[in-house]
């Protein structure tokens, strides 16, 4: 099974870890709602034994509007914890 955890957004990118995934199994996608998958990226191994990712986000969500954002396993429907809101850019909390 494959733990993880979104953590924010910076920089333009969605952040987390995912554990449990061989390295081959290691791409995540951010998915908004209503609107599908938004962008890809390989979670790189870390010292703390997680793998972590940077999903870049595209220009267009920066248009103002509340959106709901997932990222989940390529491949798989089951979310990780801590899908944030996206408002022009920036974290919702």
């Amino acid at each position: 099974m494959i733990e993880g955890q979104v953590t924010g957004i910076a920089d333009g990118a969605v952040t987390g870890w995912i554990a449990g995934a061989s390295d081959a199994d290691g791409w995540v996608e951010a998915v908004v709602h209503g609107e599908g998958p938004v962008g890809r990226a390989r979670a790189e191994p870390s010292d703390d034994g997680r793998l972590h990712f940077a999903i870049a986000l595209p220009d267009r969500l920066q248009d103002g509007r509340i959106r709901f954002i997932d990222v989940r396993p390529v491949g798989s429907d089951r979310p990780l914890d801590g899908g944030p809101g996206l408002f022009d850019g920036g974290l919702v909390e």
